[in-house]
């Protein structure tokens, strides 16, 4: 029979391994090594097909060669972190970015009726992703509210000013895009993601006036 100190450390050698793969898929991808990275993450899925943190990374690295996959395994995340409102969030933000806008708009739902009284990072950031839905669904204005919102509330999450920014850049309102990235660079002035971002609209920008 297995002591309770056997199964705590179990567990431990268990944790310490899942976080050991997610950080060598990130290393692998950062490298360019993509395919190696799904790989790596394929074969955690098969044996640890219990862990959401395990499931969410596979699908958000295996999503580009393998849409539907992808898909499939955010469905399991949710439904592994159906107590969870944090797992579920990003797990909805995912699914958003996969175009899974039913799955998504569930998962929100699930989300925002588990979220703890008084938890403002949560609260902001399903407020932030409803938003993102809105606005892949053409819903534009309800889109802005919920972005801006976010981002005025936040300003420092750097994936808030980009949200923002992609929205008014998609509504022809560029100037009010690269103001916002700017804000959102006076507060993260290391993040190369807003730094291109903003190179991109001012760019696209440009194009568009020629």
């Amino acid at each position: 029979m297995m002591t309770r100190r056997a199964r705590r450390s179990d567990v431990s050698r268990r944790a310490k391994e899942v976080e050991d793969i997610l950080a060598r898929a990130d290393a692998l991808d950062d490298e360019g090594f993509e395919q190696e990275s799904a790989d790596l993450l394929r074969d955690a899925v098969r044996r640890f097909p219990d862990e959401p943190e395990i499931l969410l990374k596979a699908a958000i690295f295996v999503y580009d060669s393998a849409p539907d996959e992808a898909r499939g395994l955010l469905r399991a995340t949710a439904r592994l972190a159906e107590h969870d409102p944090n797992m579920l969030t990003r797990c909805a933000a995912s699914l958003v970015s996969q175009r899974a806008f039913d799955d998504a708009e569930e998962v929100i739902k699930a989300a925002a009726a588990l979220a703890p009284d008084g938890d403002f990072e949560l609260e902001w950031a399903l407020i932030n992703t409803t938003g993102r839905l809105a606005g892949q669904l053409g819903n534009y204005e309800p889109a802005e509210e919920y972005l801006l919102a976010a981002f005025e509330a936040e300003p420092e999450t750097p994936q808030f000013g980009e949200d923002l920014a992609r929205l008014y850049e998609y509504l022809d309102r560029s100037d009010e895009a690269v103001e916002v990235l700017d804000e959102a660079l006076r507060h993260n002035p290391e993040d190369e993601y807003l730094a291109r971002a903003r190179r991109e609209v001012i760019e696209s920008s440009e194009r568009g006036s020629h």
